[in-house]
């Protein structure tokens, strides 16, 4: 009786612990997608134009949809219940990801404080929201003199994000989806 006791005991601890390992992962590989999922549309708002170059006023244009989105502003306030890529397909594990994205003006002394006047620097702010509730936010400047507002001399192709999908098995859910903006190397 006593051996069965001591048993029980051993196997609700290693049980514990396995649940413990398991809900760990779970969390890691929610806030590794989550990570993924700010980095990708933040990548995709800093690679569009400080200033849309026909109607340079802060916000959607009329007629505009996110497919046409022109201009780093255009992107304030945009929100979506399921991540997805500018022409509307889902990201990869992005059902049920909530996403939405805050542009204001700020000061080139202090970038944390917001401007009335656009004074060249815009601050980027993307948060996303896991099914379960947990948050990620990633927060990015974008200059009016940076690499995207200069025209090149020639006919020039970009590379501009480089990304790959891993998946083990069938099950969608275990797949990974990780990728860098190259933003920086725009000469």
């Amino acid at each position: 009786m006593f051996s069965i006791v001591v048993m029980s005991t051993l196997l609700l601890a290693a049980l514990g612990t396995v649940g413990a390992a398991a809900r760990g992962r779970a969390a890691q590989r929610d806030s590794a997608l989550g990570m993924s999922l700010a980095r990708q549309l933040l990548a995709e708002i800093l690679q569009t134009r400080y200033r849309d170059l026909v109607n340079p006023v802060f916000g959607v244009e009329a007629g505009e949809t996110r497919a046409t989105y022109d201009d780093v502003d255009d992107y304030d306030n945009f929100s979506e219940n399921s991540a997805s890529f500018a022409d509307g397909t889902v990201v990869p594990g992005g059902t049920g990801w909530k996403r939405k994205v805050k542009v204001d003006w700020v000061t080139p002394a202090d970038p944390t404080a917001k401007s009335t006047t656009d004074q060249g620097l815009k601050r980027v702010v993307v948060t996303v929201t896991s099914p379960g509730g947990k948050v990620t936010a990633l927060t990015a400047l974008r200059s009016n003199d940076d690499g995207y507002e200069h025209t090149p001399g020639s006919q020039v192709t970009y590379t501009c994000h480089v990304g790959v999908s891993v998946q083990v098995g069938t099950a969608t859910a275990g797949r990974n989806a990780q990728g860098v903006g190259l933003r920086n190397l725009v000469p």
